[in-house]
């Protein structure tokens, strides 16, 4: 990404954190790792200049906190001393809180679809979660709207499935591998028309 090439040599010498970068692309501070992992990151709140990243495993008893990790926002100043009084003012039951609402939004995803919410509990790669054709036509039409009221279709898709928009990308990938969504005209640049085999599928499902 240019942007973000010119500002880590112009206002990072040192690098760029991947909680900055999150911030950059504009993606959230939480994600599914594997088919039981959720982790969340969250600034400490007496000491922001610090992240701290939550690992839950995630299973029929809830979220259990596996594993926590102490690190920079930033690489300025460098370097930044981790003391044990930052370490004191982790705060778990916040953790689980914050774990417990973003895990949550998943419901929004899954209503929206009209898809078994484990779907989205379960996978990251695309293909790999048993979702069929119609759910990427769905996920292809709405991309399709959004690109007619915006000039950032992924980035607004992201928000609204509630997942980071490398993932959008990736399901946005997968619905063109099917054949229901169209290459942009442009090379890199946001685009695409619906196929006749997604019309034809959501004709199918909604019976329009």
């Amino acid at each position: 990404m240019p942007v973000i090439v010119r500002r880590v040599a112009k206002d990072y010498p040192l690098g760029i954190t991947e909680y900055e970068l999150r911030e950059e692309r504009e993606e959230p501070h939480f994600g599914q790792v594997g088919d039981d992992e959720f982790w969340v990151e969250t600034l400490v709140d007496s000491h922001p200049e610090w992240v701290i990243t939550a690992r839950f495993f995630v299973g029929p008893g809830g979220m259990k906190l596996i594993g926590l990790s102490l690190s920079p926002k930033s690489f300025l100043p460098w370097p930044l001393v981790l003391t044990s009084e930052v370490v004191r003012k982790i705060q778990i039951d916040q953790l689980y809180r914050l774990a417990a609402k973003n895990h949550s939004v998943g419901e929004h995803f899954g209503i929206w679809f009209d898809v078994d919410l484990t779907e989205f509990h379960g996978r990251r790669r695309p293909g790999r979660s048993g979702r069929d054709d119609v759910w990427y036509a769905e996920v292809a039409d709405r991309y399709v709207m959004l690109f007619a009221q915006s000039t950032t279709p992924t980035k607004l898709l992201a928000e609204q499935m509630y997942i980071s928009a490398s993932s959008a990308r990736d399901v946005l990938s997968e619905s063109r591998r099917r054949g229901l969504l169209t290459r942009p005209p442009v090379k890199g640049r946001p685009g695409g028309e619906l196929t006749e085999k997604a019309k034809r599928l959501l004709r199918e499902k909604h019976g329009e």
